[in-house]
């Protein structure tokens, strides 16, 4: 398997977990098109991009997690794929200019940068929603 089939792959896997975590908790989803593309909709209004990585070591750092962020959703769901998955539910607002994140654990349910507030905070996705159906609340 190439490196961009496996890179595939994963991002495969961790959009089916995902999906599947935020339908059993009752969201509609669809897929998304255009600028969004890999992406979904929640109950027809909120944009979420899913991003998944492996664990991967570099050569001046002991390894991180790393997710570029290209599109303009207003929520990224990133996921940390191991073991155990770790989704970190991220706002646009504070992630900002930013085009990289890394999660620099490789256990990141330990993790304590920062990212840290985001570590399963699947609660972030009923509060993106209200500001996508009451934007001036």
């Amino acid at each position: 398997m190439t490196r961009t089939e496996h890179a595939r792959l994963v991002q495969s896997v961790t959009t089916i977990s995902a999906i599947t975590l935020l339908q059993d908790a009752g969201y509609d989803i669809e897929p998304a098109s255009g600028n969004l593309m890999g992406g979904i909709i929640i109950n027809g209004t909120l944009r979420v991009q899913i991003h998944g990585a492996l664990w991967t070591k570099h050569k001046h750092s002991k390894g991180r997690y790393q997710f570029n962020i290209h599109t303009k959703a207003d929520v990224f769901v990133l996921v940390c794929f191991g073991p155990l998955n770790h989704y970190f539910v991220i706002p646009r607002h504070a992630i900002g200019d930013h085009h990289n994140i890394a999660i620099w654990s490789k256990f990141p349910g330990k993790y304590v940068g920062r990212w840290t507030q985001y570590c399963d905070a699947w609660h972030i996705i009923d509060q993106e929603l209200a500001r996508c159906q009451n934007p001036t609340a």
